[in-house]
């Protein structure tokens, strides 16, 4: 087995000036730049009511378009067009209620952390100083439970339920299918990795196998054991292997989920720009029964501190995690502000890596799949529970921390696994 120790800080999508089109972006440490993409544009077309996708996709043809995928939850295509005229006409299509920028996105970390990652999470950030092999441990480690899964509690409850029935998808980098601590279902792949086959889902960052793990690695006496240990992972690849994705590759993957009857999706990934494809993404999966639960975002030492929740983190239908230390602090680095719903460990959290590997990581990437996992055990230990219902559950038994009541750091407070799936017991009033 190999250990790797590094600042794996949370994916943030953030845009960046070699890549945008005419639309204010954000460069690695926050601040606001301004710049254009090279080359044609790429646009989330929506249709306008009762427009179908076969229609809307002879408007982008007239314009000598390019169809790239359907985003049916959104009645919407992602296409390419020639240049920013065709663009403009189409905009004015009678087919076309809306056309949104589908602005090319890749994960960044805040300030403070190694840069770039992941090429610094062995040497630094230093181009002078390359990277060195890992540390290997024996094979023969003993299972580690991390201590943000015995914080939530998750070891007290899995004589109840483990989560099996449950099926979460982790919307990230892709997930590693060989590694031993992890039982992946299946996965599709919406990125241009490897030629964009749909089957080329397996995760060459390391970002989405290290969320993989704390949602739900195995009970198997090896490693390291997850929050919901038993519940079924799928992966949807949204983000290539530097982290890169196209913002209509999150929205696919949303889709699947939907498309597929899953109950959770993990995204721990943030813009830091709203785009209305991706809030009527969030919101139509979340009408659906989608629990929706996203990171709060790494920008707690910003500017603006108070109101740097990113994007999808933002909006209503989603559950914005915070992340903790180990003596239940709100992390230096966690965003806080009127989005935040609750919070969960997000400070050197262990958990699976690529390659057989384990890893120590820091971030709200983190700390949300604390939150997944516990959300799929409560689903698998009481399915007739709306998705609503075990989300306020999950809120009101929450440990308060902070000043009384709700705040804007720690939300409803630290995750109480235990005494959610007590409230769950008793359901939900009308």
């Amino acid at each position: 087995m190999r250990r790797v120790i590094f600042c794996l800080m949370a994916l943030g999508l953030l845009l960046a000036s070699a890549c945008a089109e005419s639309t204010p972006v954000f460069g690695p440490l926050g601040q606001l730049q301004q710049g254009l993409r090279a080359g044609p544009p790429r646009m989330i077309a929506v249709g306008q009511p009762g427009v179908s996708l076969a229609e809307l996709g002879g408007a982008v043809a007239r314009e000598r378009g390019q169809v790239r995928r359907e985003l049916a939850l959104i009645n919407a295509l992602a296409v390419t067009l020639p240049d920013r005229a065709a663009a403009r006409r189409l905009g004015n299509s009678a087919a076309v209620f809306r056309l949104d920028e589908d602005v090319r996105v890749w994960a960044t970390v805040p300030p403070g952390a190694c840069t770039p990652w992941p090429s610094c999470k062995d040497g630094g950030d230093d181009p002078e100083d390359p990277p060195t092999d890992p540390p290997t441990d024996p094979p023969t480690d003993p299972q580690e439970t991390p201590w943000g899964v015995t914080r939530v509690g998750a070891d007290q409850v899995w004589e109840q339920s483990q989560g099996s029935g449950a099926a979460v998808v982790v919307i990230d980098t892709g997930i590693d299918p060989n590694h031993p601590d992890l039982n992946v279902a299946g996965g599709i792949n919406f990125t241009r990795a490897r030629g964009g086959k749909p089957s080329a889902w397996m995760d060459d960052n390391g970002h989405g196998t290290h969320v993989a793990g704390t949602v739900a690695a195995l009970d198997n006496d090896r490693d390291v054991v997850g929050v919901a240990p038993a519940a079924t992972l799928y992966a949807c690849k949204a983000l290539d292997r530097s982290g890169s994705g196209d913002l209509s590759d999150v929205i696919a993957c949303i889709d699947w989920a939907v498309q597929n009857g899953f109950a959770v999706a993990n995204m721990s990934l943030g813009a830091n720009v709203h785009v209305q494809s991706l809030q009527d993404a969030c919101d139509n999966a979340a009408a659906a029964g989608l629990l929706l639960v996203a990171e709060a975002g790494n920008d707690g030492d910003t500017d603006t501190p108070g109101d740097s929740v990113d994007y999808p983190g933002r909006y209503s239908s989603t559950i914005a995690v915070g992340a903790t230390d180990i003596n239940n602090a709100i992390a230096h680095f966690s965003s806080y502000g009127p989005q935040v719903d609750v919070s969960a460990p997000g400070v050197d959290i262990l958990s699976t890596y690529p390659d057989s590997g384990l890893a120590i990581g820091s971030g709200t990437s983190m700390a949300t799949p604390h939150v997944a996992g516990a959300l799929a055990v409560m689903k698998a230990a009481y399915p007739a529970l709306s998705a609503a219902c075990l989300r306020q559950l999950l809120a009101d038994t929450s440990v308060d921390l902070g000043p009384a009541g709700w705040d804007n750091r720690y939300g409803h407070g630290l995750i109480n696994l235990p005494a959610a799936l007590a409230a769950a017991a008793q359901g939900c009033t009308p």
